[in-house]
C-alpha cells in the first residue's frame, strides 16, 4: 500500500513536545523493556507530525521517504480508527491489501 497522501511529514523534537519523552521515560520504556516509541499525529489537512523516542529514527523515516509505504499512515486506518497499533488485526489486514 502506498501512502503518498501526506502533504507534509514533520519530525518534532524533544523541545517541541517534552511530555512525550517524559511519558516514554517514566512509563513506556519500563513496560516490557520497550526500547522505541513513536507517535504519528495526522491533522485533517493531511499533515503528519512524528514524535519519537529516537529522533535519528524519525529523521531517517522522513529522509528516506519510508512514510510512503507505512500502513500506519494509510487513510484506511486513520480515517476509520482513532487509535491503533501495528498488532491490531485491522492493521494487519491493511498490510495485505
Amino acid at each position: 500500500m502506498n501512502t503518498n497522501g501526506m502533504k507534509t511529514i514533520n519530525v518534532l523534537t524533544e523541545n517541541e513536545i517534552p511530555l512525550i519523552r517524559q511519558l516514554f521515560k517514566s512509563e513506556i520504556e519500563k513496560f516490557l523493556e520497550i526500547s522505541h516509541f513513536s507517535v504519528i499525529v495526522i491533522t485533517p489537512d493531511n499533515c503528519a507530525y512524528i514524535v519519537s523516542a529516537s529522533k535519528s529514527f524519525s529523521d531517517k523515516y522522513k529522509s528516506l521517504g519510508l512514510h510512503q509505504y507505512d500502513n500506519a499512515i494509510s487513510e484506511l486506518m486513520y480515517k476509520n480508527l482513532d487509535f491503533y497499533t501495528w498488532a491490531d488485526p485491522q492493521f494487519q489486514e491493511s498490510c495485505r491489501l
